[in-house]
């Protein structure tokens, strides 16, 4: 698929500096994108989206004592017809909700600057929409932080030791985690967990390890 060939701002919020320095870097470095603004709180991405009326906005999950969803929410009100397109890690901790106030799609923070700049294109083209969203089987279930931990560590391939290890968890806390994450993904063994959150990972994430186009 060819990308749209038409230039887009994008005005980009995330409250960690490092991951808001190397996502900007790589929005910088795209001709076909123009950054036109970074916030580190919410307050901040308000003002920008209303003064500079971006084409898309990327919204990071690390803006201060406000979650994604609350975020989009806000958008949402200001401007109705903004894509907002979600940054995130390798846990899908947040993306659910937001995607139901009207994110359309999310992306890792490990995309290639070629991947975020497909992403936005194809949103700015009209390619994407909240329908998309909508329209995917149900999102995902909501997993709270301790649960994404062990689901995330899990999926690391490290040995069960070194998991509960390195979440300071005990082996028995560990694995009533893990059943927790097993009943709320509708499984019954650790494998079938592990599938099912890679199936919703490839369905609600574009990761560093996808095509752009794709």
């Amino acid at each position: 698929m060819q990308l749209p060939q038409a230039n887009a701002a994008v005005v980009f919020a995330e409250g960690d500096p490092t991951l808001r320095s190397v996502v900007a870097d790589k929005l910088s470095s795209r001709r076909s994108l123009t950054l036109a603004g970074v916030a580190t709180a919410m307050p901040e991405l308000i003002g920008m989206v209303e003064g500079v009326w971006p084409d898309v906005v990327i919204l990071g999950r690390n803006l201060p004592r406000v979650t994604q969803a609350a975020v989009v929410r806000r958008l949402r009100s200001v401007r109705p017809q903004t894509p907002i397109l979600l940054m995130t890690g390798s846990a899908l901790t947040g993306v659910a909700e937001a995607l139901r106030e009207g994110a359309w799609v999310a992306l890792h923070y490990d995309c290639s600057a070629l991947q975020i700049a497909s992403a936005v294109l194809r949103a700015h083209a009209g390619e994407w929409g909240p329908r998309d969203a909508a329209n995917r089987e149900a999102p995902p279930p909501v997993l709270t932080p301790r649960e994404s931990a062990v689901l995330g560590a899990l999926m690391s391939g490290r040995p069960e030791r070194d998991c509960w290890t390195a979440l300071g968890m005990s082996e028995r806390t560990f694995r009533t985690h893990e059943r927790h994450v097993w009943i709320k993904l509708g499984v019954e063994d650790r494998d079938a967990m592990i599938a099912r959150a890679q199936a919703l990972r490839r369905r609600y994430l574009i990761d560093g390890t996808q095509p752009p186009h794709g």
